[in-house]
């Protein structure tokens, strides 16, 4: 019986969309990326912005519309908060509890143990980079921040069971996993730290590791070391700032100051070097928010130098401390703030790839056109080279949003792999 998966959200989300896939596969499922034909339809949703939302909505009612005779499952953070009977009534609810046990679902078809089941094999992954999600949950409760309602118990996979995941992963050819986790900061099995886990990962042959989102106060200088002496670990930080201003980051009960933010940059380039990649989110238009906060957001963001900047504008989100709040800014000049903020990511994301024209790259091929440097630096190669393989890339030009490079060699995996002291 086919099945259809749609995935709405984060990178936690494509994670377990993935590992859902393969599951139905184990189970007797063939996967369909025609809606119409599907006997089962899977939606994986989100909830972090009221866009997010409407989007779920009207995915879901599409794809009804368009397969009414479909057995329909909804998971992910949405389906945990949102009143489903209102806008699907034949919908199932699918709790993050059994999310990844398709087994508890109630699935039509096939099931394990039949000779259908018992003949196919696992579904393959065939990308060159995947997500690999080592930690769930978090109890933050930011004042504008759905999600620990959605997904608020927090725990952490287990070493051996990350080991093993990270293992067929590399098997199926992987060469860069990317950790992920809804607070990937907070992991913690027993004594087993986030650092523990990346060293315990450098004892295989995965050709590169990378974290995703991590939260400024989580950051530690162990961390920063064990990236900054691992040429396997990318030399890039996603760390969310939200707002350069005091009085919103109270506002938002984010765990920092600016001036604490900027200690931890300065501290990270200290360790791993001036041109490591920092991308961050920023919140437009928070409770709170006046031209005086916003402009010292600009200069904030200004100073630090992003390579990136992912830009939000607030959207207030039900049962959240901010949506008490009374609003300060305008539609129109919370609009107005975004196209602002967004010229100055434009000219900070030129300024920073301008930059490393002056080194070489060493860039992961997810195609034969071209990838990402250990930066997270976007680069298209000037001619085809091997999808898979990591290259020592020549820097030529900055085209848009892109390096231009020649791929001048390729690194061979052994010359990645090295002791960690």
């Amino acid at each position: 019986m086919p099945v259809f998966f749609y995935t709405l959200g984060c990178k936690s989300n494509q994670y377990e969309t993935r590992r859902l896939a393969e599951k139905f596969s184990a189970l007797g499922f063939d996967q369909t990326t025609d809606v119409k034909s599907a006997g089962v339809i899977v939606v994986n949703t989100c909830s972090v912005t009221h866009i997010a939302e409407r989007k779920a909505r009207n995915l879901i009612r599409r794809f009804r519309a368009q397969n009414p005779q479909a057995r329909f499952y909804v998971c992910g953070c949405y389906a945990n908060i949102a009143e489903l009977d209102k806008i699907l009534p034949q919908a199932i609810r699918i709790t993050q509890e059994i999310k990844l046990r398709p087994e508890l679902w109630g699935l039509p078809g096939p099931r394990r143990g039949s000779a259908q089941a018992a003949q196919r094999p696992a579904a393959q992954t065939c990308r060159v980079r995947e997500f690999l999600k080592i930690q769930e949950g978090c109890d933050n409760f930011c004042s504008y921040c759905i999600i620990p309602y959605a997904r608020r118990a927090v725990s952490a996979a287990a070493p051996e069971n990350i080991l093993a995941e990270a293992q067929k992963l590399i098997q199926n050819n992987v060469r860069e996993i990317v950790l992920t986790g809804i607070n990937l900061g907070r992991y913690a099995y027993q004594n087993i730290s986030l650092t523990d886990i990346l060293r315990l990962l450098l004892r295989t042959n995965i050709t590169r590791i990378r974290l995703s989102s991590l939260e400024p106060d989580l950051i530690t200088d162990d961390l920063l070391k064990i990236i900054a002496a691992e040429p396997r670990l990318a030399r890039h930080l996603h760390v969310p700032l939200q707002s350069g201003s005091d009085k919103i980051l109270r506002l938002m009960n984010r765990k920092y100051t600016a001036a604490a933010y900027q200690k931890l940059i300065a501290r990270a380039r200290r360790i791993c070097g001036a041109d490591f990649g920092l991308t961050t989110d920023i919140i437009v238009g928070f409770p709170g928010e006046t031209k005086a906060t916003f402009q010292e957001t600009c200069a904030f963001v200004q100073e630090i130098g992003f390579q990136d900047l992912h830009i939000f504008p607030y959207s207030p989100r039900p049962q959240t401390a901010a949506a008490k709040m009374p609003l300060t800014c305008s539609d129109q000049e919370q609009k107005q703030f975004c196209q602002k903020l967004e010229k100055l990511r434009q000219k900070m994301r030129r300024a920073v790839l301008q930059k490393a024209l002056a080194r070489p790259l060493e860039v992961l091929a997810e195609n034969n056109r071209g990838g990402f440097s250990s930066e997270y630096a976007p680069v298209k190669f000037t001619k085809k080279a091997a999808s898979g393989r990591i290259y020592t890339a020549k820097p030529l030009a900055v085209k848009d949003r892109f390096i231009l490079a020649e791929p001048a060699h390729g690194v061979a995996d052994a010359d990645l792999h090295r002791q960690i002291i």
